[in-house]
């Protein structure tokens, strides 16, 4: 029975040391002394259990067994009642509460390679991801210029812009869509800008463009002498009042956009993208002849973007 008694009130001591020591905000000692409650415990119940398991026979023994188990649990809940009264008085779980500062390991951002970088968020500091909506990017040059990125971003209004230039650029729209090329300062090769459908009528021709380019089709002059629909006569490529482009030709490794006069709901002008579909030499293609035909009637475009590429 003294055995009993001890376990019982070194039970007892604990967790009143224990709430003490949580009031004066001696929380390790705290801890402590709850872990050392709840280990002695364990062990009276475990010891309980294998003396009631050899006390067959003896009902002496079984009873003692008994007591021993009971006592593991009573003191299990004298600790338990302590920390529910302190949770209770101050509002805090002494057994959770932490003190001091505490210090997580810093872990150091990934260095950004060359490429096309896109973000969720204005400042081009968070990574996109799948469900998020694009707000800026930023380019990343190499450094000795063997490797100068253009991204042109659409949306689904066909919304479009250029970016080239290195560095973080803020979006004002939502692109869906991003073609992604490799400037290429040594480009060869024409486009051909024609009055009517069907590559006919007079032509405006373009060649070897080694530079990003924008150009108004209203400087653009023709004089075919033709009558456009509307009966007005097409000086240039571009009339405000007439459809004075009717069809284009593209050889060489050149990506062209066609800004059209419609604006979408962010007053950005909608666009056509036509770019190379490049042809393997070994299926009877050259890949520095590639030629595209394009026809349009729809549209009317007023300004076109030449980008020079390379093949990846």
């Amino acid at each position: 029975m003294k055995k009993i008694l001890l376990i019982t009130y070194f039970l007892l001591f604990s967790a009143n040391i224990c709430f003490a020591a949580a009031r004066i905000n001696l929380q390790p000692i705290y801890n402590a002394l709850v872990n050392a409650g709840q280990a002695a415990a364990l062990l009276a119940i475990i010891w309980g259990g294998v003396r009631y398991v050899l006390s067959i026979g003896n009902p002496g023994l079984a009873a003692e067994a008994r007591i021993w188990v009971i006592s593991g649990f009573t003191g299990l809940a004298i600790i338990v009642c302590a920390n529910l009264i302190i949770t209770k008085v101050t509002g805090k779980s002494p057994v959770l509460e932490v003190t001091g500062e505490v210090i997580f390991p810093t872990v150091p951002p990934e260095e950004e390679g060359p490429g096309i970088h896109f973000y969720s968020d204005t400042g081009c500091t968070t990574e996109i991801s799948l469900a998020l909506r694009v707000q800026s990017i930023k380019i990343i040059n190499d450094e000795d210029k063997d490797r100068e990125f253009v991204v042109i971003l659409k949306s689904d209004e066909d919304e479009c812009k250029v970016f080239s230039s290195p560095g973080c650029h803020r979006l004002n729209f939502s692109p869906t869509f991003s073609y992604v090329h490799l400037f290429n300062r040594e480009a060869e090769g024409k486009i051909e800008l024609f009055r009517r459908p069907y590559y006919l009528g007079k032509k405006y021709k373009l060649t070897n463009k080694k530079q990003i380019e924008e150009i108004e089709l209203s400087n653009l002059q023709i004089k075919d002498g033709e009558k456009a629909d509307g009966g007005w006569e097409c000086e240039h490529l571009y009339e405000p009042d007439a459809y004075c482009f009717g069809s284009l030709k593209i050889s060489g490794l050149y990506t062209l956009l066609l800004f059209n006069e419609e604006k979408g709901t962010h007053n950005i002008h909608k666009c056509e993208v036509y770019r190379p579909q490049l042809i393997k030499k070994e299926w009877g293609g050259a890949e520095r002849n590639v030629k595209i035909h394009r026809l349009f009637s729809q549209s009317k475009p007023f300004k076109i973007t030449i980008i020079p590429i390379k093949t990846y």
